[in-house]
């Protein structure tokens, strides 16, 4: 894979995760972890695994306006 390869993928993945996460979901490897170093009291810190970690996580963050 060339750099700008990697690129394009990265860029595609990060619209899928704003724009259709189920098709952002079949990018994830099955061990896909996301890790918030925020301490796991603050409610949404800690360690998510998996799509339906990641899609907790992101169903946690404020939205903005």
């Amino acid at each position: 894979m060339t750099k700008q390869e990697a690129i394009d993928t990265v860029n595609r993945y990060m619209g899928l995760l704003l724009t259709d996460f189920p098709e952002c979901a079949k990018l994830m490897a099955d061990e896909f972890a996301w890790e918030n170093f925020l301490p796991s009291h603050i409610p949404f810190g800690g360690r998510y695994e998996g799509a339906a970690g990641l899609q907790k996580y992101l169903a946690q963050l404020p939205r903005p306006g």
